[in-house]
């Protein structure tokens, strides 16, 4: 499966995906493309699916019924997506085209840094 990570997915979530190919935005040059566009261009180069962590609001700015599957995560906070990262992947492995998933990711919170 071909999986495109959108500008704001962190890197070292590729890692955790396992055997799936990953290529970002920015790799493919399409890192200053608005959703709408970035959609097209991943569905012109048969990619599979789009992993982004915009905003909940993804599916009302766009029509997300497409020929890719989309998997949209709540945070591109990382320590909080290492944690979820077991339900991230098995959301981009039972993903289907048109498909539309939605990741909600608990917040971690952050440590004090004061001693």
């Amino acid at each position: 499966m071909i999986v495109l990570f959108d500008h704001n997915v962190p890197r070292q979530l590729r890692e955790k995906l396992g055997k799936h190919l990953v290529l970002t935005a920015r790799s493919r040059h399409w890192n200053l493309l608005a959703n709408g566009n970035l959609m097209r261009a991943a569905e012109r180069e048969k990619i599979d699916v789009l992993l982004t962590c915009d905003k909940d609001y993804l599916e009302y700015e766009h029509d997300v019924t497409r020929k890719i599957a989309i998997v949209l995560v709540n945070t591109n906070h990382w320590p909080s997506i290492s944690a979820a990262h077991e339900r991230i992947r098995a959301a981009v492995e039972a993903s289907r085209v048109g498909s539309f998933e939605r990741v909600h990711v608990e917040m971690l919170r952050r440590k004090n840094k004061t001693a």
